[in-house]
């Protein structure tokens, strides 16, 4: 990537409550930022954004989905002086592979406290390498970053360690991908006579003054750019003031009023801002997928099992209508009725989800086509879209 651009780099922390994800970001802000623009520094010309993501407590749920879409890296913060947790850091590793972050930073905190040698070290960070192979061998990924550190992270030396890691870093120039933001809602700006849709980007980046087309879906029609003229950006606003926006940011998006017929009342917040037709881009509610557990709502799930569907921009209820079989270790498929839900067992399913969604194949965009699926508010799998039958109009 040009080092001349406006780069903007997001960094997530996550850990547990007192792991240390605060004192990091502050760390990280006093020594490389500035105390105008707190939880934010430069290095040669890029500029990092901080996020301290909660995974537990009474933040987690409104905060947890919007944070982590802004990473492109992911510390993990983890409390040696806490036993090890496998399941947490088993849903989060997978969480954070499935939303595309691929440079995963293991920081072991407050090694000061313990007796923290080598072999203990090893022990944690194999553990850790065999959750992470484990999703690299489900989702064939070969691209996946991880470093570990052990350090106080309260203490300069191992902050400076860790700037040295980031420099080092490389990031695909994002502009290439084709744009895809879901609509979260709509409304008319009286005040200057424009159209606002406020969404976050998917996919592409925002530039003013582009045209774009979209797709809508609500439960009696689907709109495909035929009765509504393309859409003119106006303005854009995001979490960054700038006038090219990307990196999965919220944003609202104003829109000339006068581009508009009165087609405009059809767009829903099922909608989705497309740059141009893409094929890979399909509606459907119908999916053959892969999975694999992580979790056991149930020792064995069958035919007709109920559970909620989550990906980048839904949660919907869902039923897996049949089982095609699982997977052995060498990721055969062998044939069966159900599933045992047993740690890393995996296998593949058809599930029939409550309303249509516009989504991807896996193959086609590893992001968009993974999904996991959820009992009594637990992730349980992991997954990602094989095929899928087109909804019928």
């Amino acid at each position: 990537m040009d080092k001349t651009e406006n780069i903007i780099i997001s960094i997530g922390i996550f850990g547990k409550i007192n792991s240390g994800k605060c004192s990091l970001s502050k760390n990280l802000s006093i020594n490389y930022g500035n105390i105008a623009n707190p939880n934010k520094f430069e290095i040669n010309n890029i500029e990092y954004h901080i996020f301290p993501i909660p995974c537990a407590g009474p933040e987690y749920n409104d905060n947890y989905d919007i944070s982590i879409n802004n990473c492109d890296i992911s510390f993990i913060i983890i409390d040696i002086s806490e036993n090890f947790d496998q399941i947490f850091l088993i849903k989060l590793i997978g969480d954070i592979i499935c939303h595309g972050i691929n440079k995963i930073f293991i920081l072991f905190n407050k090694i000061d406290k313990v007796n923290f040698d080598e072999s203990i070290k090893k022990k944690f960070e194999d553990d850790i390498n065999v959750i992470i192979h484990k999703f690299n061998s489900f989702f064939n990924l070969n691209k996946i970053e991880l470093k570990y550190f052990s350090t106080n992270i309260k203490d300069n030396d191992g902050i400076n360690k860790i700037i040295d890691e980031i420099k080092n870093l490389t990031f695909e120039n994002k502009e290439k991908e084709n744009l895809l933001i879901p609509i979260f809602d709509k409304y008319y700006d009286n005040d200057d006579k424009k159209f606002v849709i406020t969404g976050k980007i998917l996919l592409g980046t925002v530039n003013i003054n582009s045209i774009l087309n979209y797709k809508t879906i609500n439960s009696k029609k689907i709109i495909l750019n035929k009765n509504i003229k393309p859409l003119k950006i106006s303005k854009a606003n995001g979490i960054y003031t700038k006038n090219n926006i990307t990196n999965n940011e919220f944003i609202s998006i104003k829109f000339d009023i006068r581009n508009f017929e009165e087609q405009s009342n059809y767009i829903s917040k099922n909608a989705f801002i497309i740059e141009k037709e893409n094929e890979d881009i399909a509606i459907f509610d119908t999916i053959e997928a892969d999975i694999i557990f992580i979790n056991s709502p149930c020792p064995v799930i069958a035919k007709g099992f109920d559970c909620l569907f989550s990906n980048y921009n839904c949660n919907l209820e869902c039923q897996i209508i049949n089982i095609q079989g699982k997977f052995d270790e060498n990721m055969k498929l062998q044939k069966k009725n159900s599933l045992s839900t047993s740690l890393y067992e995996s296998g593949k399913v058809i599930i029939q989800i409550k309303e249509p969604i516009l989504s991807m194949k896996y193959e086609n965009n590893f992001k968009v086509g993974v999904f996991n699926l959820k009992k009594s508010g637990e992730i349980f799998a992991f997954g990602k879209i094989i095929k899928y039958k087109k909804y019928k109009i």
